[in-house]
């Protein structure tokens, strides 16, 4: 016959030691837990962190040198100035920007803005002049600190898919950064990437396409009051599907519309043999 109160008592004997022996676990474990979340809670906070400011001696190594100023790692500094805005009542906010091209794959530039006391306002990266990718960082007057991140909108289709596109055709040798701009620090090429008929696309353009041709090519319709002076070259336009990458040119994209939304008439752009991968 089993003794039950025997067996109870001695649970309570076993369940007081057990319980004993992980009390400092369990305090332990609990003041980690509220150590987690005290410094969770202050990151997402925006705290304010150190800040880079407005380097005026490399502003005036810049205006000395010609208005650009090659860094000893090769980056170029191709634009810095000193910007106002003007505010109620007369006053007048002075700022500075700065813009950068960074010698390293995937060839972009960075771009900054700073308060009128030199503390850092705004940076982001860029490719082919028009789109953003990385991490913006955005700081206010404070220095608190909030982070976009801007590779969350591209499609299946990143950006290396892009730049092989661009070696392909000879616009670009992504070993060494040549034809990535000109000698005067233009870029060869633009990407956008948005919608075009309801559409995510990647859109490269290749500014030197071919050199204008009056028997080849045709100019917009104006009215006959105007003028226009055709540019030397043609550039191409391809438009890469951000979800399939599939590439098209302009006629195929616009061929079942009335009014086409390109701004290049169909012969300005690349034959279709000549689009695919």
């Amino acid at each position: 016959m089993i003794n039950k109160g025997k067996n109870t008592k001695l649970n309570e004997i076993r369940k007081g030691f057990w319980d004993k022996l992980f009390e400092p676990l369990k305090i332990n474990f609990m003041r980690s837990v509220f150590l987690f979340l005290l410094l969770l809670s202050i990151t997402c906070k925006g705290q304010p962190v150190e800040r880079e400011k407005f380097d005026f001696e490399l502003y005036k190594k810049y205006k000395e040198n010609g208005y650009h100023y090659i860094r000893e790692n090769g980056n170029i500094i191709i634009a810095m100035e000193k910007d106002e805005t003007f505010k109620k009542k007369g006053v007048i906010e002075e700022t500075y920007f700065q813009e950068e091209l960074v010698h390293k794959y995937p060839y972009y530039s960075i771009y900054k803005e700073f308060y009128e006391d030199g503390y850092i306002k705004k940076e982001m990266m860029s490719v082919g002049i028009y789109t953003h990718i990385g991490k913006t960082l955005l700081y206010d007057r404070k220095g608190s600190l909030t982070i976009i991140d801007e590779d969350k909108k591209f499609g299946k289709i990143k950006i290396d898919y892009v730049m092989n596109f661009l070696q392909k055709k000879g616009i670009i040798d992504l070993k060494t950064g040549a034809g990535w701009y000109d000698s005067e620090f233009h870029l060869n090429y633009s990407l956008k990437y948005e919608k075009v008929k309801g559409k995510k696309y990647w859109i490269v353009v290749k500014k030197k396409g071919e050199r204008f041709d009056p028997e080849k090519h045709t100019l917009p319709k104006v009215p006959e009051d105007v003028i226009i002076t055709p540019a030397e070259y043609i550039p191409y336009v391809w438009y890469i599907d951000a979800k399939t990458g599939q590439v098209y040119v302009g006629e195929e994209l616009y061929k079942n519309r009335k009014n086409p939304e390109n701004y290049l008439s169909p012969d300005l752009l690349p034959r279709k043999e000549d689009k695919d991968l």
